[in-house]
């Protein structure tokens, strides 16, 4: 009866239960070529390994780990390049090759977004090997993104976090495949197990791929491999496909601010102590004065970059490995040490006092400090532009400019008939040799022959960049300019005119001089490029 055939029906399992009981019976044998069944070995780890032959550039991967991991449009965890030959052996076959790469996490033994990271917001799973991500003690800084060679974690603006690649661990715990190996249709991506040993061995290194960082930088994990063929052999010479597309990166305008005013103030702050015996009270208070109040400016600025700013005291807890949280105590030790020079001598009418000069030498210390911590923030992402023998004599320069040209403008204004004429010359040459260093320092990339990474920062400097770069040398003839002015004027009559005209060109030379530093530095994150792994063809 229709009925009895309509209950019948009812007691029949859905299609999707259906087939969730038959996946679950074969799963085991399903996925048993595309990853470890088991756990791996002491002292080995998981890996990613990528079979090139069968890789043909569909972007399944990227589509099935965008879906499963809930990702927002615009992110991604993996992605997919090319690389380009023009020949190849004549046993692998003549003609060019065009070779589709896909690429994520290489979950690396030694990574450099957990080195780098401030806030402790990565770990490497001991058992399995995998670098994951703790979103919840991501601060948003970015700092992880410099300091990964391979371009991984990306930056979420709707959460202001860091999020990345974790190999779906959570699914190989459930004997389940990463999405990428799920969705790959040819089978392309699997999971193995690595040796620590093997990774971290320098003569087994190179580079994953043609372009690619140096493996040395953190021994990545993922292996890319062809069927009877080395990569290395069939590959050689290849360029990535987005090799030539060269594009300024972000400017960093709170980094920016925080870099060359914390630098200024600590060049004040060291200016101040030295010039001691040439300075009267007032000079010294006001000094001190505003030291504090660049020190304050610079600290505010930080937290404006930060994703997670009411997770900032987090950024000190990476002090025994990341030099970001090493840059964040020093600014800090700095700022307090200034502020306690300050009310010693506002309230003695004297730096010369044991506290004073005990503060004083402080100060300068912890000043030498972070700028040594902010250039070796950048420094240790090992990228060419940012090599210690060019961030450290800019950084240390930026603190004299801007520390000289502050302290004129302070004798000037404060007291300033009493200025010797010998010291106002000493502090006017001292601003424009500074300046005349830092000029070569930043065009030396435009009158070398260049290749890699600073053939590109060269390429932005003398393209996209070039309006920038141009009122930035602009910056510095007009603080020299001005610079030169306040001397000559020393030497002239103590004529109201003249101290006008002192006084306004003391301030326009701290003014123009600290707005050309904040374009240098501009020009410092965005010239900066990097090699990376294979992109597509732009």
């Amino acid at each position: 009866m229709v009925i009895d055939a309509l209950i019948a029906a009812q007691a029949e399992l859905p299609a999707v239960d259906r087939f969730a009981r038959s996946y679950e019976a074969d799963r085991t044998g399903q996925w048993s070529t595309l990853i470890p069944l088991t756990q791996p070995a002491p002292g080995h780890q998981y890996r990613f390994e990528v079979d090139l032959d069968t890789c043909t550039g569909c972007k399944a991967c990227v589509t099935a780990c965008h879906s499963l991991n809930g990702l927002d449009v615009g992110e991604s965890f993996r992605s997919v390049g090319v690389l380009l030959t023009e020949s190849v052996p004549v046993e692998i076959g003549p003609g060019p090759v065009n070779q589709t790469v896909t690429t994520a996490c290489h979950h690396c033994a030694d990574p450099g977004c957990m080195t780098g990271c401030p806030a402790n917001a990565y770990e490497k799973d001991p058992v399995t090997g995998v670098v994951k991500h703790l979103d919840d003690a991501c601060i948003g800084c970015e700092y992880c993104t410099l300091t990964c060679p391979y371009d991984v974690p990306v930056y979420n603006d709707r959460l202001g976090i860091v999020r990345k690649c974790d190999m779906c661990t959570d699914r190989l715990a459930d004997g389940e495949a990463p999405a990428c190996v799920q969705g790959c249709p040819n089978n392309a991506i699997t999971i193995g197990v690595v040796s620590l040993a093997e990774v971290t061995t320098p003569g087994q290194q190179g580079s994953l791929l043609p372009s690619a960082p140096p493996s040395i930088l953190t021994s990545p994990s993922t292996r890319y491999h062809r069927s009877g063929s080395d990569v290395a052999d069939t590959l050689d010479g290849a360029v990535a496909g987005d090799a030539q597309h060269v594009a300024p990166g972000p400017g960093h305008p709170p980094l920016v601010v925080l870099l060359v005013l914390s630098q200024a103030a600590v060049g004040l702050h060291i200016a101040s102590l030295v010039s001691s015996p040439w300075l009267s009270a007032s000079q010294r208070a006001a000094s001190a004065l505003i030291v504090v109040a660049l020190a304050l400016v610079a600290a505010s600025a930080s937290v404006l970059h930060l994703g997670q700013p009411f997770k900032a005291w987090r950024a000190v807890l990476g002090f025994g490995h990341s030099w970001l949280s090493r840059e964040v105590v020093a600014v800090g030790a700095f700022a307090t040490a200034a502020l306690a020079t300050a009310a010693v001598t506002l309230l003695t009418d004297s730096i010369d006092s044991a506290a004073g000069v005990a503060l004083g030498l402080v100060g300068a210390l912890a000043g030498a400090a972070t700028v040594s911590a902010s250039a070796m923030v950048y420094v240790a992402t090992k990228r060419t532009w940012w090599r210690a023998s060019l961030t450290g004599p800019k950084f240390g320069l930026t603190a004299v400019v801007g520390g000289v040209a502050m302290l004129r403008f302070v004798t000037a204004v404060v007291d300033g008939a009493e200025s010797e004429q010998s010291f106002s010359l000493a502090l006017a040459l001292l601003i424009i040799v500074s300046l005349g260093v830092k000029t070569r320092a930043e065009t030396l990339v435009l009158l070398q022959q260049l290749d890699g990474q600073e053939q590109r920062t060269a390429t932005l400097l003398r393209g996209d960049l070039s309006e920038t770069l141009r009122l930035r040398l602009g910056f510095i003839v007009g603080a020299a300019l001005l610079a030169a002015m306040t001397a000559l004027l020393s030497f002239t009559g103590g004529t109201t005119l003249t101290a006008t005209l002192t006084t306004s060109a003391a301030a326009l030379t701290a003014v123009v001089a600290i707005g050309g530093e904040l374009l240098a530095r501009s020009l410092f994150f965005q010239a900066s490029c990097v090699s990376v792994m294979p992109g597509g063809p732009t």
